[in-house]
């Protein structure tokens, strides 16, 4: 018996809810809000989510979404075009694999694994654009974005925990 349009509707939007989030959170680090440490941390956002989703459902965030977000972070920035792509792809990429080993382990480890991914993924970010730029730059920006990451990571996840339970398990 073949299912009505509405129930295939349903299933495809609950499905994109990763994308969506995740492009949503791009929205909303290209916002300037008045908070403190906000433009730190509007770039981890993003990141964040993909890590998320990479470790708890990564059939709903394929590679090509996860190109897509980091090329409109590029396009969206004025920044290198690809650089935000191929960072999302190498995180995503990476995380995968690691699903196997950490999906029962509980929060405490995916923070502590989240701790060290942050530290490396912003130093990379760092390390190629000083390498673009031809300079050194600061690695002031960089550390406040990696301790304000993972201080606010617990709350996404959370926030992420409840979307994946309330509308993804019916997916």
């Amino acid at each position: 018996m073949k299912a009505p349009l509405t129930h295939i509707l349903d299933d495809l939007v609950r499905k994109m809810a990763p994308v969506a989030v995740t492009g949503l959170l791009i929205m909303i680090a290209m916002m300037h809000l008045p908070l403190p440490g906000f433009a730190q941390l509007a770039p981890m956002l993003p990141m964040m989510a993909v890590y998320y989703w990479s470790l708890q459902r990564p059939e709903l965030l394929p590679f090509w979404a996860v190109f897509l977000l980091g090329l409109a972070i590029d396009i969206l920035t004025g920044g290198v075009l690809g650089f935000n792509a191929l960072m999302l792809l190498l995180l995503s990429a990476f995380m995968r694999p690691q699903r196997r080993y950490l999906f029962e382990k509980g929060f405490a480890i995916h923070w502590i694994v989240f701790m060290v991914v942050v530290a490396v993924y912003e130093f990379l970010r760092w390390a190629v654009m000083a390498a673009i730029t031809n300079s050194f730059l600061s690695l002031g920006d960089p550390a406040l974005r990696v301790l304000l990451a993972i201080a606010l990571y617990p709350c996404l996840s959370w926030l992420l925990l409840r979307l994946d339970h309330a509308v993804l398990k019916q997916a």
